[in-house]
């Protein structure tokens, strides 16, 4: 899939209010634009696509995706539509959705990140530290095979002279 172009972000007032529009130049569908009214009623409007679990937990409305996985390929350099194709379950809408919703709250959402980021690599830790048992199994069953392995190439490589 191709991309270019950059995202926009212009901002206009309509009749007081202040509307922001995002438009994304792509090579699959053309110019694709979001109005986003910034005032309206409490709750911004693109907070309608998430589901909000916990403060540290924001999924993609209908989904199980955490809006975490979207933006770290997006901030790691993969398009929208790339996103989109990688996870069947969410539709190009959401995706640019999510994107949106983290411009919009760009401060807020990298702090979100950074704690998801600190968590699921203490996790990781954790687990290493104390794996559980079928873990454990499963690393001395791979241990003993490359021992055997290592043990059966060394009786049957050719002794070379190396001059």
């Amino acid at each position: 899939m191709t991309y270019f172009g950059n995202l926009l972000r212009n901002r206009s007032c309509a009749g007081g209010r202040t509307v922001v529009y995002y438009e994304w130049q792509t090579g699959e569908t053309g110019l694709y634009t979001l109005e986003v009214d910034m005032e309206a009623d409490n709750q911004h409007p693109i907070e309608n696509y998430f589901d909000f679990l916990s403060p540290d937990d924001i999924r993609i409305k209908g989904t199980r995706i955490g809006i975490e996985t979207v933006l770290d390929d997006y901030l790691g350099g993969s398009s929208p539509e790339e996103i989109a194709a990688r996870y069947r379950t969410l539709t190009l809408e959401q995706v640019y959705a999510t994107i949106t919703y983290y411009l919009h709250k760009q401060k807020e959402i990298d702090e979100y990140l950074e704690r998801w980021r600190a968590y699921t690599e203490a996790a990781w830790q954790e687990q290493q530290r104390n794996p559980p048992e079928f873990v454990q199994e499963l690393r001395e069953r791979i241990q003993r095979k490359r021992e055997l392995l290592v043990a059966e190439n060394r009786a049957t490589l050719p002794i070379v002279d190396c001059i």
